[in-house]
């Protein structure tokens, strides 16, 4: 081709993990990105409801890639649809200064603003989004969003998945095959792998400070703690196994932090570190102290925190609830993966895990090769090719 594609991305908000795909996008030679945010949360510090606390990111979530904020006229942000409503996306798009522009999700007023504004400019619309089927929600809720995505997958030029479920979630609300283009759910694994000599190096200081044996096991569990992430499973599993020489560490906080101090001492469980929200520099000391990562989640379609375990080689327990566990997770090869709420066979897998380090090792490696092609660089790939079908090749 002669130029570059013009691309707009539609976050709804700065994230730490969407930062390095953005990168990417700017440092791909046919690609000329914007990234068009619909709200200035994640740059600004706010409290967390699901975190339980005040957050403000502590790396630089602007750097590296041509970015605008777009006004949003709602300062609701807590019923979805109108959370984000950007009139001046008409002129933006509308003006006809994009190629293309690239969705997340659609729950919200601005998606609809937007999709009004590229078929009036025709310009193209790619869209993408991270849920899956196993989703709960009501008959009456699930009704009307088939007649909704129905209708968009239907006004869209392309699609991008984060994950194997996601690609069939598309499917089953209409997508086809040949509209599907991979946008995996990825981190800055190049980030995570150059801060491993630190990470370790803290992580000795850790078990120190913390009293964990050197020949102790340590499983991580990383997120909020809330009802749809199920930590409690976890602790539960723990007492079931009665490992004699493991510890829990909890990095997060949430809703159900009280409840869980509470159920550990219940059961007896004293080998249990609740750290509190801790930012994205210093995750990687626990990834690095961790030796198996667990997961127990209800409903989780792309937990970015799994991939971070993996790139730091730690075998998985997760369950059928994570979207991208049947990607990431090569069942007794680099983990295992569970029934949602069956604690007892989570007790059995961490008892199997403690037991066998050899096991532990074999999965490490296994863990490396399985999150390796889920990276930044490659979903800049992937939207380059969904480019390249919405101009050259749909007949």
């Amino acid at each position: 081709m002669t130029k570059k594609y013009k691309l707009a991305l539609l976050p709804y908000h700065p994230v730490p993990y969407q930062v390095p795909f953005y990168r990417a996008l700017h440092a791909y030679p046919d690609i000329d990105e914007t990234v068009l945010y619909l709200a200035k949360r994640g740059i600004e510090e706010k409290y967390e409801q699901e975190w339980n606390t005040v957050i403000k990111w502590d790396i630089p979530l602007l750097e590296g890639y041509h970015y605008k904020f777009m006004w949003n006229m709602t300062f609701n942000d807590q019923k979805a649809i109108i959370e984000r409503i950007n009139p001046g996306l008409l002129l933006e798009i509308g003006r006809k200064k994009y190629d293309a522009i690239l969705i997340t999700g659609y729950n919200f007023i601005s998606v609809y603003i937007a999709l009004l504004a590229a078929k009036i400019s025709g310009t193209k619309v790619i869209l993408r989004a991270e849920a899956t089927l196993g989703n709960p929600s009501t008959s009456f809720r699930r009704k009307i969003k088939k007649y909704l995505l129905s209708w968009l997958l239907a006004r869209c030029d392309a699609v991008m998945y984060s994950c194997e479920a996601n690609r069939q979630y598309f499917k089953y609300f209409g997508a086809t095959d040949n509209k599907l283009f991979p946008l995996l759910s990825s981190v800055d694994n190049t980030y995570l792998q150059a801060a491993q000599p630190q990470a370790v190096q803290q992580a000795r200081q850790l078990r120190q400070e913390q009293g964990i044996a050197q020949d102790a096991s340590v499983f991580l569990f990383v997120g909020r703690f809330t009802e749809r992430k199920r930590p409690q499973d976890i602790i539960t599993a723990f007492a079931q196994a009665n490992l004699s020489n493991s510890w829990l560490i909890f990095v997060g906080d949430g809703p159900l932090r009280a409840e869980l101090t509470q159920q550990a001492e219940q059961l007896g469980v004293k080998n249990i570190i609740f750290t509190g929200f801790k930012n994205s520099s210093e995750i990687p000391a626990y990834l690095a102290l961790a030796d198996v990562f667990v997961l127990p989640s209800q409903y989780d379609p792309t937990p970015k925190a799994l991939n971070e375990a993996l790139v730091f080689g730690l075998p998985a327990l997760v369950s059928q609830g994570i979207g991208t566990a049947t990607d990431l997770v090569k069942d007794a090869q680099n983990g295992f993966i569970f029934e949602i709420g069956n604690t007892a066979q989570l007790a059995n897998y961490m008892s199997k895990l403690e037991k066998n380090s050899e096991l532990r090792i074999t999965m490490q490696k296994a863990s490396l090769v399985e999150v390796a092609k889920w990276t930044p660089e490659a979903n800049a790939q992937g939207v380059m090719d969904a480019l390249n079908y919405c101009f050259n090749e749909k007949k």
